[in-house]
């Protein structure tokens, strides 16, 4: 944090002074001024100033004797050259350098700095860098002269002597600082325009590990030294002006309705408001006219908030579809379920049927406040934008589908989606409703909503005949890990895939072990199917799906069938059903194993040579020829393997129809995303095409290892 105040304090003043006597706040004459407050929160009060600087005629000593001061408020000046130091706040450990800036031919004389030295510092040097080893005095005594702040002092010497020049600094111990401005909104009566002013003596409430509250100064300036971690900072209370204050800069964080959030773990925090007065009543020796300016001048931003209201609260969704459903009759997955209220609610309007977000999508709650009533603004035009999701451009990531936003509307035809909407309107509460259609994400990923409003005013309320306001939200998007799952290819299933790969000839000639286990396979993924088919039966009520069977064993053992047995061999180490994996996604007629998966898996081995073999299996034998050679030599050891499974499916901005419910929604684009980590050191990622998420899911959550449960 820099706070710089000496560099502004004597702007300030003189600001502040015409302030005082040309305006007049909301309106009215500035009413005597009540007693400050104190901060309960540790802060540093006003820094030390200088009397002058070279070239200025301005000299706030108020004539003190030559050399100045001693005195705590005020910095050592001389003719001979002025020292800067930055940073003026610093961190334990940081580098503090204090820069010498000569006149008159003045020579710096560096005195021993309060901290290792690091670099200059010698007699020749314009600079002197030092560490700072050791923290200030905490708390600060803020109402001390010179603000808490130390003093460091070196010599410049010329043709008269020589004297001392200061700068101030202040090493903070393990702790954060929280800073920020306060403004408010003054009359001018001689033009019945509209002042933006500093406003002294706001309280700021400030909650979180360290709580307590920040009192601003005369420049609107107020910080605070608090402990890491996370906070809620807002206006509560003002010198001379109405209303809770509206954050207009929230950093490290966002705005949450009238607070900042700001998260400090690892940074110093912003937080600045503004704040509103209340309409002042025209004087009556007015005409309409100076009425309608002095109206006018008292005018405010309108207060725009953007609620996240699920399904997970002011923080946004999960990716893809829910697998704790709500709607049994549907099947086990769905984005959305219905709801109503007869008085309306977050999720919907009065008497509306509406969408409530379980996963995959958010919903969102925008609310219109007039600051001049603190009324509901009905019928303000809306537009609401969507930022970049920060995992967008990273084909890495593998993010499914994109981000869009839709209206919250019962009826189709209304409906209005994109990642840009305009022309939107909010109902008589002053409150519209959107939803948020997220990716499908392998890794958390971020946004933000850019919400603006305007409102028509008559020409007693605002000269322009236009009121706006704006708000930005962030919404995260978490991905949804369904399962996970650690198992093993067997020595002889590696030995059998090593031999495979390492010889490309036609039949290739398999150990006895190796030939063993992948029969062995083989029976087992003929049973594999026959269980998954009595799975389906056995949960198939008004859902209709059924298995079709599509292994045969007869015939003799071939490399078709070696393949065969190898797929087998991976679904068993990873405990995964194939059966759904094959699209389309609504079909009843299910494929007991999924042609595209089989192919991921393993594919090319019956052709003459291998010739464009491949999948994850073959990238496995690849390496294991590698290590261990392509004969069987040596007994190889099995291969672990972990996979997870998780669930990107997302809704189609093309065609938004992807609820309530699942069957018979057409939007619906549903994909599994497979994470695979062998031990040996190869690590794999498969993306579906669209698959049968009821058959999938069904079959798949009797396994250990699935777990629907929200993050």
């Amino acid at each position: 944090m820099e706070t710089h105040r000496t560099q502004r304090s004597a702007i300030v003043r003189a600001v502040v002074a015409l302030l005082l006597g040309v305006l007049t706040l909301g309106g009215a004459p500035a009413a005597a001024a009540a007693a400050r407050p104190d901060a309960t929160l540790p802060h540093l009060g006003p820094a030390p100033q200088r009397c002058f600087q070279y070239g200025s005629s301005d000299n706030i000593c108020n004539g003190a004797s030559f050399p100045y001061p001693p005195n705590a408020n005020y910095l050592y000046a001389t003719y001979y050259g002025t020292v800067y130091i930055t940073p003026h706040i610093a961190r334990l450990g940081q580098d503090v350098t204090a820069n010498a800036v000569p006149d008159f031919n003045g020579i710096p004389s560096w005195a021993t700095p309060p901290g290792r030295i690091m670099a200059g510092c010698k007699p020749t040097d314009t600079f002197c860098k030092w560490k700072a080893d050791s923290a200030s005095a905490y708390p600060p005594n803020a109402k001390a002269p010179g603000g808490g702040y130390s003093e460091y002092d070196m010599t410049f010497c010329g043709f008269n002597g020589c004297a001392s020049s200061g700068d101030f600094y202040y090493v903070l111990p393990k702790k954060r600082a929280i800073s920020g401005m306060v403004l408010g909104m003054a009359t001018n009566p001689k033009t019945g325009g509209t002042e933006v002013v500093p406003i002294d003596g706001a309280v700021v409430q400030i909650d979180g590990p360290s709580s307590g509250t920040a009192v601003t100064d005369s420049a609107g300036f107020y910080d605070a030294l608090v402990d890491p971690g996370h906070y809620t900072v807002k206006v509560t209370g003002s010198g001379g002006q109405s209303g809770a204050g509206t954050p207009t800069a929230c950093a490290p964080g966002s705005v949450i309705g009238s607070s900042c959030k700001l998260d400090v773990s690892g940074a110093d925090g912003t937080a600045n408001f503004q704040q509103c007065p209340s309409v002042p009543a025209p004087a009556p020796a007015l005409d309409p006219l100076a009425r309608a300016a002095a109206a006018s001048s008292a005018q405010c931003p309108l207060k725009v908030f953007v609620k996240i209201v699920g399904p997970i609260a002011n923080v946004g969704t999960r990716s893809g579809l829910a697998l704790d459903n709500g709607l049994p009759d549907e099947g086990p997955v769905n984005f959305t379920i219905p709801t109503y209220s007869k008085t309306g609610s977050p999720f919907g309007a009065a008497n509306e049927v509406a969408e409530q977000c379980e996963s995959g999508c958010a919903n969102l709650l925008v609310t219109v406040i007039d600051p001049q009533t603190q009324k509901p603004a009905a019928g303000a035009t809306i537009e609401a934008k969507l930022g970049q999701i920060d995992t967008a451009g990273s084909p890495n990531l593998h993010q499914q589908g994109i981000q869009f936003l839709c209206t919250q509307s019962a009826d189709p035809t209304t409906r209005q989606c994109g990642t840009d909407l305009t022309g939107l309107t909010t109902d008589s509460g002053g409150q519209l409703r959107l939803i948020y259609w997220a990716p499908g994400e392998l890794v958390s990923a971020h946004t933000d909503i850019d919400v603006s409003a305007t409102a028509t005013c008559s020409a007693t309320e605002c000269t322009s005949g236009q009121e706006a306001g704006s708000a930005t939200s962030k919404i995260s998007v978490k991905p949804y890990l369904i399962y996970k799952h650690n198992g093993e290819i067997t020595a002889n299933e590696a030995d059998a895939l090593r031999e495979i790969v390492g010889n490309p000839a036609i039949g290739d000639v398999l150990s006895a072990g190796a030939h063993k286990a992948l029969v062995l396979e083989l029976h087992a993924l003929l049973h594999a199917e026959l269980i998954g088919e009595a799975v389906l039966d056995a949960a198939e009520g008004p859902l209709g799906y059924a298995i079709v069977q599509v292994v045969d064993l007869a015939g003799a053992f071939s490399e078709l069938k070696e393949q065969w047995a190898l797929q087998k061999a991976f679904l068993t180490a990873t405990g995964l059903e194939e059966a759904g994996l094959d699209g389309p996604p609504f079909q009843k007629q299910v494929p007991a194993r999924s042609v595209i998966f089989d192919q991921a898996v393993l594919h090319g081995v019956p052709n003459a040579f291998h010739i464009a073999a491949g999948g994850f299996l073959w990238d496995l034998g690849k390496e294991l020829v590698r290590r261990y050679g392509a004969k069987p030599k040596n007994q190889l050891p099995a291969q672990h393997v972990s996979i997870q499974a998780y669930e990107v499916s997302t809704c189609s901005d093309r065609s938004p129809d992807c609820g309530p419910g699942y069957l018979d929604q057409p939007g619906i684009v549903p994909r599994l995303c497979f994470f695979i980590s062998w031990d040996i050191g190869l690590d794999q990622t498969l993306c579906t095409p669209p698959y049968n998420a009821v058959a999938w899911m069904t079959i798949q959550r009797t396994h250990p290892g699935f777990d629907p449960a929200l993050p």
